[in-house]
């Protein structure tokens, strides 16, 4: 029986599940040349808008007394507080850098001299607060849809045969795949790991086979015609061409060992992405983790209800981030290298949150988005460990107050603005030699005298290999600076 059937052929024409059609920019290399240190990539995002003040960039609980700063690990009626679970601990980087953590973030300490906080980050300062927008300037530096994202270019760097694999779906107000996503696939967490099981049981993808070779002729014939349909068939006919190249990783990729004893989609996401590494499939993974994937936690906090639950929510997203680290520290890569040597791995979301709502008491009020600030954690290879870089601003009940907040911060969140109250945190401004955040208080708001997001991405894009003509720039074209003497080693 051929093993190259009819039914088969059909199935590799219109199931592009694992992108068998996508791979004709990727020719036939290997993903890493004989001798080199390989290098992977997870995003771990977050989706919903972490409020920060819940993990290491927490508000003394004076704020929270004075009826500023909604804390529901500290209180949760107009009484006195719970001390021991609200304590605000001072943390301070290797670096000089600093901030308050809250009790949540502790069992994230035994990996203190591994990971590196940012704090103070800027999405986009425009007035521009939706998930989805928010979520394009993650991921493309842009707040529409409509450009390339840099997780894919990691693995078009690498030349994997699929240059970047997206676990879970596109969140918020209506986002789509990058415009560069071409030569990536959309998985599920949990359908993921049956899809592995069923290719072990595959046969092998063979072109020597008359139905491949039929295929091939008439797609490539097809490919010199000139027109649209014929781009299609030369796009088809190159991944025919090296789809036995990935039907071998792939096989590979589902015979590699991993298991974990946590259970959930972000547990089947991380075995998952062990096999895809162990195969070559890919290097460049971004995981969704939202409630979606199967999880409970919901953090788009608007109602008191929600926000009332975030420290439960909280808490098990830091076990879920504390279980795939355990996972990359435990198990092996090749020569004696753990997947965290191999890896490097950042958790994310899409934006911060403000203090509090207007109007609502202080232990029943939600939170709403806040585009001016966000943190992320790093790990992994190529970070140095220990680090804080950034702060955000508003950090005291005296710097709360209008009079004393900057010009910058007023341009982008107009009650403050209008004389009421600011409770809509922003980064400081960053001293990009030093990586230090600085008191300076602008009077005009321009991105390039603050951490961005731009510049964070700009700094893994150059861990990659990637030059400048290729990185991120503000509105004006300028180059938009990088922090990778101050995130990554050897700089």
């Amino acid at each position: 029986m051929s093993l190259f059937s009819r039914r088969r052929a059909l199935r590799l024409g219109v199931d592009t599940t694992l992108g068998y059609v996508a791979l004709g920019a990727f020719g036939g290399q290997s993903l890493f040349a004989q001798g080199d240190e390989p290098h992977f990539f997870i995003n771990v995002c977050v989706a919903g808008g972490v409020d920060p003040t819940y993990w290491f960039d927490a508000r003394p609980n004076d704020m929270t007394d004075g009826g500023l700063v909604s804390n529901y690990l500290y209180k949760t009626a107009d009484a006195p507080g719970d001390d021991a679970a609200g304590k605000r601990i001072e943390y301070i980087g290797k670096n000089g850098g600093r901030c308050l953590r809250t009790t949540l973030t502790e069992p994230l300490m035994k990996f203190r001299d591994e990971m590196t906080v940012i704090n103070g980050i800027v999405m986009n300062g425009v007035g521009i607060a939706g998930h989805g927008q928010n979520m394009y300037t993650l991921y493309t530096g842009k707040n529409v849809g409509g450009y390339n994202s840099w997780v894919p270019m990691i693995g078009a760097k690498n030349k994997s045969p699929i240059e970047s694999v997206h676990v879970g779906g596109w969140k918020g107000d209506g986002n789509q795949a990058p415009k560069n996503f071409g030569g990536s696939v959309q998985l599920d967490g949990f359908s993921s790991m049956k899809l592995f099981e069923d290719i072990k049981e595959s046969a092998v993808f063979d072109m020597a086979d008359p139905t491949a070779k039929f295929l091939l002729d008439r797609y490539a014939a097809r490919a010199g015609l000139g027109d649209a349909f014929a781009l299609g068939s030369q796009a088809v006919a190159d991944g025919l061409t090296n789809a036995p190249r990935l039907n071998a990783s792939l096989i590979e990729a589902a015979n590699a060992g991993g298991n974990t004893s946590q259970n959930g989609a972000l547990a089947n996401a991380t075995v998952m992405t062990h096999r895809l590494f162990a195969g070559n499939v890919t290097s460049s993974v971004t995981i969704m983790m939202d409630r979606d994937m199967g999880s409970s936690f919901d953090i788009d906090s608007h109602s008191g209800s929600i926000a009332r639950n975030l420290p439960v929510n909280y808490a098990e997203i830091i076990k879920d981030i504390i279980g795939l680290i355990d996972y990359l520290k435990a198990n092996e890569y090749k020569n004696g290298k753990s997947l965290l040597d191999v890896t490097t791995v950042m958790v994310s979301s899409e934006f911060g949150r403000p203090y509090r709502q207007v109007g609502m008491p202080i232990w029943t009020t939600g939170t709403d988005h806040n585009q001016l600030i966000n943190s992320m954690l790093l790990f992994g290879k190529g970070i140095q460990g220990g680090n804080v870089i950034g702060a955000s601003d508003m950090e005291t009940l005296d710097a709360i107050k209008p009079e004393n907040v900057s010009g910058a911060h007023k341009a982008c969140e107009p009650m403050s603005a209008q004389g009421g109250a600011c409770i809509m945190p922003m980064g400081r401004p960053f001293d990009f030699e030093t990586g230090q955040a600085t008191a300076a208080k602008p009077e005009t708001f321009k991105l390039t005298d603050y951490l961005s997001i731009n510049s964070v991405t700009n700094t893994l894009l150059r861990q990659f290999g990637y030059t400048d003509d290729k990185l991120f720039r503000d509105p004006d074209g300028k180059q938009l600076p990088t922090i990778e003497k101050h995130l990554l080693k050897n700089v």
